[in-house]
């Protein structure tokens, strides 16, 4: 049985233990809050008029929600997608390897290159950083230091120009649209950095596709799932809801 597999056993086990500790809670309520016991009724109902709702019936409809939604359990540090990596997955090694991390990162939480796409990209990078509470996401960010290495400021734009056109020989790059920003960043006043910036997002557009492709086969082989934002909360949390595969 593979790891995504033997992770997948245990989401019924979770879930049943997750819908349990919900059900004992609604028994630490009052009866100022929710009003008398009905009859025979284990749980008390909430008074919402003449229509009272048990609160196990609010649990169930809270354990659908979580199913269909990654609730503020997880507050997830990404840039453009979060393929959500579980507790489960790192116990039972279904993750890709990822040994170095990410120095100088301006998040909040730690963060891992992915090992077998480390170097590949020029403007991007394939990484894995944990999540607040528990697991973490698979993501692809910008790497801008590659313009850094480059030199636009000496009136000479052939060698940059140059390097440029061999280190993206593999994608469809425009060479005079590169000689024109090149040459907008040679000639821009101080603190002008519009050329360098459509530059720096024209070089990550070109390696994006690649990378999208990169993350849809590590969601295939171990059986992740991919989540976007819907909200936040006052207290800095976020709400996610599951990404649903596209029809072909």
């Amino acid at each position: 049985m593979k790891a995504h597999e033997t992770k997948q056993a245990y989401s019924d086990l979770w879930t049943q233990k997750k819908m349990s500790e919900i059900m004992k809670q609604s028994e630490i309520y009052t009866e100022k809050d929710f009003g008398k016991r009905s009859g025979s009724f284990s749980h008390y109902r909430i008074n919402c008029r003449t229509n009272p709702v048990h609160v196990g019936e609010i649990a169930k409809q809270c354990i659908e929600q979580l199913k269909k939604n990654v609730m503020s359990t997880n507050n997830f540090a990404f840039e453009n997608r979060c393929v959500v990596v579980e507790d489960d997955d790192y116990v039972f090694g279904n993750i890709p390897e990822h040994g170095e991390d990410v120095k100088g990162s301006n998040r909040n939480y730690a963060s891992y290159f992915l090992d077998e796409y480390r170097n590949r990209f020029n403007m991007l990078d394939i990484v894995i950083t944990s999540a607040y509470y528990s697991g973490g996401c698979i993501d692809y960010t910008e790497d801008d230091s590659y313009l850094d290495t480059l030199s636009f400021y000496s009136g000479n734009i052939d060698d940059a120009l140059q390097e440029i056109m061999s280190d993206f020989k593999t994608f469809n790059v425009d060479r005079k649209k590169v000689e024109r920003l090149a040459e907008g960043i040679t000639n821009a006043k101080l603190n002008d950095y519009t050329a360098y910036d459509q530059l720096r997002v024209y070089l990550f557009s070109l390696e994006k596709p690649e990378a999208d492709k990169i993350l849809d086969q590590i969601k295939a082989e171990y059986g992740y799932t991919e989540v976007c934002k819907i909200g936040n909360f006052c207290n800095g949390e976020a709400l996610y809801e599951e990404l649903k595969p596209q029809a072909i």
